[in-house]
């Protein structure tokens, strides 16, 4: 006889269903029918509905036990989004609804933590080898629809790669139960300065040994955006706006097929393709003043070309040692990407009076093409014990980034290569790791500890400039976590050590200009960054949640801006140049006492102190940063079919790196309506309702100031519809991709 503790009972209503509410965990379910008395062994730690079939020849046939997961959950690593739950994430992407995410900034293509360095972003353990605009069109082509769950996990256990020196966001896709079949019928409309559209449809079947998951998008997403930027030279001020539209249009697919073998042994492939061609089609106007009258100007127009595809694939196998839970898993992964950049640039010159200067023009064009290979195995245990959980691995990554471009300068029409500014760049990496951790529960004491080893080795070869660099290094990468449980509340201990390799856009010499006198360029010879994080927490009542940290930077990648007084050429790059100290507290509170509304908050203060060893910087610039949010949930029916969302976020004047940023904020509101059993979805949902998602920054080279502002048509009202048809309880087999580090460095 199994001892049991009663901790919920409920009688079914007048059709024979039962609703358990506020359960966080269980794993026995006792079930009484006219004096029929039978016992379930489960186990329900999330959202879960569980169906019982009897054959008792009476009219119970079946049970539906529900348990609601909160929009927003604490633990121990990380915080969750659930982002099925949340109302206006109906008709986004995965791009907009990490936008959404607690404490997460998406500023000028580039997603960090507040308080924190750039992180790197997986989808379903599966590292995006992608970053910067890449990135931004990949996440686009992703609808929340097919997302459960966002994890902001700002301390990875040794079982992560040591890639992000503040951690991981990892996208978490919709994964469901049942025997059958399931598929998603869905279209978006959004309007900003812009139209956009897109739709897809995915399906999920499930019988016997054999289940079957594909998805097929089709986005066509248009936008404007704006930069301006003031330089106060000695002898004159630069004044520059840039209005650009951006148009892309992606085809993405997946296919996966899972086969048991036996009671104990899976296994499976995944594909996964995408197709994108973007447009990038502008105007820059530079007005060169003295003594605030304008001297002369310069307009530039841009015609921008891109065109990548983007595939991988992953083929596994699964065994469960034994009926402890043992098991065992093998991943091979292959990812590869593909692209052409195909940029032109005309300008004209102007003098105080508007008139055009004969002769003045100066056009030319840049190309570039890239190609990504990489290979990943990697070997797993999980091996829980009585008293202790151990996990440990093995890991190795090879990987190729081939890097060209050309500048052709444009002379009466005719383009004639310049080979001085153009440039051929190999890239060749090998990574091999190991780790171990090991979990021990003692009373209300919980210790996780492990170290993760990787040993890389790198060659980055000039063909241009017959240059070879070669380094390799071993670096160790412990983790400790350490938590006491008290009745209500508990405390806890974090530490880990980290690595940021530079992402290929940091190396990356292809010049991405915005007009003849401003760039931006990768830096081949980049080395690793290097953090130590601590972290203090304290939660009570799984509701209120405090945390102190404190973070070291070593070898800290800054992307700065060299400006010569001189040429008038701003030029910006990455460079090794960053130490810095950081000390952040954050506290986040959940407020769900009400059935029809559900509150979560969010507060972080920070300070920081970052010195530059470059010459053309700061030297040192220390100040405090901050971030505030607050989402709201709201049900306005007692069938919960339709609801409402009103969220709201603030960012203060924060130090980030060398530079200042200023404040900038956002407030989104939303409807929901859902019919047919919730089988159709409606959604209208407006976010940036104030235009206030402006990103401005001030930073300082060479004793000269500049100070910018970007804003990226944020504001946006989105019309959604979605139906589901069959059983929506399908399971698709979880499993780990090898190449998690090698998928996001991908610039």
């Amino acid at each position: 006889m199994i001892d049991t503790i009663a901790v919920q009972s409920e009688f079914s209503d007048s059709i024979g269903f039962f609703t358990f509410g506020n359960i966080t965990s269980f794993n026995h379910i006792i079930i009484s029918y006219l004096n029929i008395e039978q016992q379930f062994v489960i186990n329900i730690n999330s959202d879960t509905t569980i169906v019982f079939n009897f054959n008792l020849n009476k009219q119970l046939e079946e049970i539906t036990i529900t348990n609601k997961k909160p929009l927003i959950e604490k633990q121990i690593d990380r915080i969750i989004y659930n982002v099925e739950n949340s109302i206006s994430s109906i008709g986004l992407s995965a791009y907009d609804v990490i936008r959404k995410s607690p404490g997460v900034r998406v500023n000028n293509f580039s997603i960090t933590i507040t308080g924190k360095s750039s992180v790197f972003i997986y989808v379903d353990e599966f590292q995006l080898k992608l970053t910067g605009e890449e990135l931004v069109t990949y996440l686009r082509s992703i609808s929340a629809e097919d997302i459960s769950k966002i994890e902001v996990i700002t301390n990875p256990p040794s079982k992560y790669d040591a890639e992000g020196n503040s951690g991981i966001i990892n996208i978490v896709m919709k994964h469901v139960l049942k025997k059958g079949y399931n598929s998603n019928l869905f279209s978006n409309f959004a309007q900003n300065s812009y139209s956009s559209i897109d739709g897809g449809y995915n399906l999920t079947y499930n019988k016997r040994k054999i289940s079957l998951h594909t998805n097929f998008n089709l986005t066509k997403i248009q936008y404007q955006m704006t930069e301006s930027s003031i330089v106060d030279y000695p002898s004159n001020t630069w004044s520059s706006g840039s209005k650009f539209k951006i148009g892309s249009t992606n085809l993405e697919a997946n296919v996966g097929l899972d086969y048991k073998i036996n009671d104990k042994t899976k296994t499976g492939f995944s594909y996964q393709s995408q197709l994108s061609s973007v447009l990038d089609n502008g105007t820059t106007g530079i007005d060169i003043k003295k003594l605030t009258l304008i001297d002369s100007s310069l307009r530039t127009n841009i015609n921008s070309d891109i065109l990548f595809s983007f595939q991988t694939a992953n083929a596994y196998i699964k065994r469960s040692i034994d009926a402890m839970g043992k098991m065992m898993s093998f991943n091979l992964d292959w990812l590869n990407f593909d692209k052409k950049d195909n940029r032109t640039l005309e300008t004209k010159h102007y003098d105080s009076q508007i008139a055009y200067l004969n002769n003045s023009a100066s056009d030319f064009n840049v190309t570039g093409k890239r190609v990504t290979n990489a290979y990943t195995g990697s070997l797993n245990f999980d091996l829980p014990y009585t008293k202790s959980i151990i996990t440990t691995g093995l890991k190795s990554s090879y990987l190729t980034n081939i890097v060209g471009f050309d500048y052709f300068n444009i002379l009466n029409s005719i383009p004639v290569k310049d080979t001085l500014q153009s440039n051929e760049f190999g890239y060749y990496e090998s990574i091999h790791a190991a780790y171990f951790d090991a979990r021990k529960d003692i009373n209300s004491w919980v210790v996780k500890a492990g170290f993760r080893a990787e040993y890389t080795n790198v060659k980055g070869k000039s063909v241009t400039l017959n240059q070879v660099n070669n380094y390799s290094y071993l670096k160790l990468f412990p983790t400790l976590f350490i938590q006491k449980e008290f009745n209500d509340h508990s405390m806890g201990f974090t530490y880990s050590r980290r690595i940021n390799r530079p992402t290929f856009y940091n190396l990356n010499p292809f010049r991405f200009y915005n007009s003849p006198y401003a760039y931006q360029v990768g830096n081949t010879f980049l080395r690793p960054e290097f953090r130590n994080n601590f972290e203090l927490s304290y939660s009570h009542s799984e509701s209120l949640n405090f945390t102190l940290t404190y973070s070291k930077l070593a070898n800290g990648i800054g992307n700065v801006a060299n400006i010569d007084s001189t040429t008038f050429i701003q030029i910006s790059t990455f460079q090794n140049c960053i130490e810095s100290d950081q000390i952040a507290f954050n506290v986040n509170y959940i407020f769900n006492k009400f059935s029809w509304w559900e509150n979560y908050n969010e507060f972080i203060y920070y300070f920081a102190s970052t010195n530059s060893s470059l010459s053309y910087t700061l030297s040192s610039l220390k100040g405090f940063g901050g971030y505030f949010e607050t989402d709201n949930q709201f049900n306005l029916n007692k069938r919960k079919t339709f609801s409402s969302e009103l969220n709201f976020w603030y960012s203060f004047p924060s130090v980030e790196g060398i530079n200042r940023t200023k404040i900038c904020y956002g407030l989104d509101f939303g409807f929901r309506y859902l019919l047919f059993q919730k089988r159709l979805k409606l959604a209208i949902n407006v976010t940036d309702i104030l235009r206030s998602d402006v990103y401005r920054m001030n930073r300082v080279s060479n004793g000269i100031q500049m100070i910018t502002k970007d804003y990226y048509d944020s504001r946006q009202v989105r019309i959604s519809i979605s139906y589901k048809f069959g059983n929506d309880k399908i399971q698709k087999e979880e499993k780990e991709a090898s190449n998690e580090e090698l998928l996001k460095r991908a610039k």
